[in-house]
């Protein structure tokens, strides 16, 4: 740095206090904020139409890797380029197998006789379901559907069995059983009456005005009936059944065309 012929250093100076050098300003010169011109043996960007090249007049090429739709595709799914999310899995033919038998197993065995059919289609649903549930299949929901529509037809076919032994238990002890009781007909004109004493004991007398019928039998307690029926085809006629205290059990009475009475032992 130099120094004063005194030995002192000059004053600081600011730099920015300086006047410029400014040379010759060129009026044509470009601005430095202008594109530069065309390259020579090249189109001019500024000039070239959007999507073509001016000098055959074709379209510009696409970008390469990138399709009609973008980089991502067009279309369907996530972009049109990857697929949606999948679905919930579909059932197999094991689950639906479990849950089909379950509901037949079902409607069978709410009718009488043939509900012991559900024994075996409720077991197969039971057994299918579970086997479903151990194997992992998918909608698990339609096995355990299956095995509980499986065990409750089990369950009802069972009451059904049971209510129906002990039916046919009472009826088969029933039709050995008889019991005393008066069967009693009358008619104001000539009729027939036709008494039952048991399923195999039937039998018919003639009735009429002057002639009333009665007798005392015994008569089983399903069976036992008696009717009375006009042979004119019309007229008052008319019968009755009492026990052995002399209660009356039944009385039944029929008038005018077809005239008809039918009294019985029990009254279901």
């Amino acid at each position: 740095m130099s120094q004063n012929d005194d030995g002192r250093r000059p004053a600081w100076e600011n730099p920015w206090d300086r006047p410029h050098h400014q040379g010759p300003t060129d009026p044509n010169a470009p601005s430095a904020w202008e594109q530069p011109g065309p390259v020579p043996g090249q189109p001019d960007p500024r000039t070239m139409p959007p999507g073509g090249d001016p000098r055959d007049g074709r379209p510009a090429p696409a970008a390469p890797g990138y399709g009609p739709g973008g980089p991502y595709g067009s279309g369907g799914g996530y972009g049109g380029g990857y697929p949606g999310p999948p679905g919930p899995p579909r059932a197999t033919g094991l689950t639906i197998t479990a849950l089909v038998l379950g509901i037949v197993a079902v409607v069978v065995s709410v009718v009488p006789v043939v509900h012991f059919l559900a024994f075996v289609i409720g077991l197969a649903a039971v057994v299918l379901g579970i086997v479903g549930l151990a194997r992992r299949q998918p909608r698990r929901g339609l096995s355990i559907a299956g095995i509980v529509t499986g065990v409750f037809a089990l369950l009802f076919a069972t009451l059904w069995t049971i209510a129906s032994v002990a039916l046919f238990g009472w009826v088969s002890d029933s039709m050995g059983e008889t019991a005393e009781f008066r069967f009693e007909a009358i008619a104001e004109g000539p009729a027939t009456a036709t008494y039952t004493l048991t399923l195999e004991d039937v039998t018919t007398v003639p009735v009429g005005p002057e002639s009333p019928w009665s007798e005392d039998v015994q008569a089983n307690p399903l069976f036992g009936t008696i009717t009375v029926e006009s042979d004119e085809g019309s007229g008052r006629v008319g019968c009755r059944i009492l026990d052995a205290e002399g209660t009356v059990v039944d009385e039944e009475f029929g008038s005018g065309p077809g005239a008809s009475a039918e009294c019985h032992v029990t009254d279901f």
